[in-house]
């Protein structure tokens, strides 16, 4: 395979030719500059169908960027000490399809751990991450573990430690967020709020989570929260919360949602 790399400011920038098809680059396998860098960006149609295994990034004021990448996998990989943004950032710039976030171990992050804004990615699947000391630049619970405003992801399996500002999972759309394990957090261990759009007829599901040590910054807030305060969308069609611990006063509120169900 061959790359051109740049060092663009201490980024490394990877905007070369890619034999993309079924790439692996495993760097417990092989040297590679992607490996070992203070932040990587993820860019352009050279990176679909590719996986990278065991990088680790640290010290850069992002730590992975990804943007209009189809088929993508970002496994096992170690981000930490990422002093003012986000851990991972999938960007709304040129939008991202079937990205898979998995195994990854994200700690020390100043703003949000995974971020996807609206418009970013279609096919957005995080699970089995761990997550440990997030959103350490507090900006009024606006920073969170998991901030997704993305319809359709699947969040799963996930292990979110010490969100230090806002929701340990931050959720704007339909998506399913299951088998989750959301210890302290600064606002909510999932909260939902309403001011992006999310499809006709969809269903948020929050299922079998387990949730404690919330609202440490914001002590009105519920383990499970849905906030419908904004007027410019509609609140998604229906919310489903199943099979979830929550330990602390207020575990799950609906927020006034009509079609709320709760078991």
């Amino acid at each position: 395979m061959l790359y051109r790399i740049f060092l663009i400011f201490g980024v490394l920038v990877f905007a070369s030719n890619i034999s993309a098809k079924n790439t692996i680059i495993d760097c417990q396998l092989e040297s590679h500059s992607v490996c070992q860098a203070r932040s990587i960006k993820i860019i352009g149609e050279q990176w679909n169908d590719t996986t990278l295994k065991h990088c680790h990034i640290s010290g850069g004021s992002t730590g992975v960027t990804i943007e209009g990448v189809a088929n993508f996998r970002l496994d096992s990989c170690t981000i930490e000490n990422i002093k003012k943004g986000s851990g991972i950032y999938i960007s709304s710039d040129k939008p991202s399809s079937n990205i898979v976030l998995v195994n990854n171990t994200l700690r020390n992050i100043a703003k949000n751990g995974i971020a996807a804004p609206e418009n970013s990615v279609s096919g957005l699947i995080i699970e089995q991450n761990t997550l440990e000391n997030i959103a350490t630049h507090k900006r009024q619970g606006l920073h969170h573990g998991l901030y997704v405003q993305v319809p359709g992801a699947l969040i799963q399996d996930n292990t979110i430690k010490q969100v230090q500002d806002g929701n340990g999972i931050a959720i704007r759309s339909s998506s399913t967020i299951k088998n989750n394990s959301i210890v302290g957090t600064g606002k909510s261990g999932i909260g939902y709020y309403n001011d992006h759009p999310a499809p006709l007829e969809s269903t948020l599901f929050i299922m079998g989570n387990v949730i404690s040590d919330y609202g440490q910054q914001f002590s009105n807030r519920s383990g499970i929260e849905l906030l419908l305060t904004s007027k410019k969308y509609t609140p998604i069609f229906k919310v489903i919360i199943s099979n979830n611990r929550v330990s602390g006063v207020n575990p799950i509120t609906c927020g006034g949602h009509a079609n709320c169900l709760v078991d």
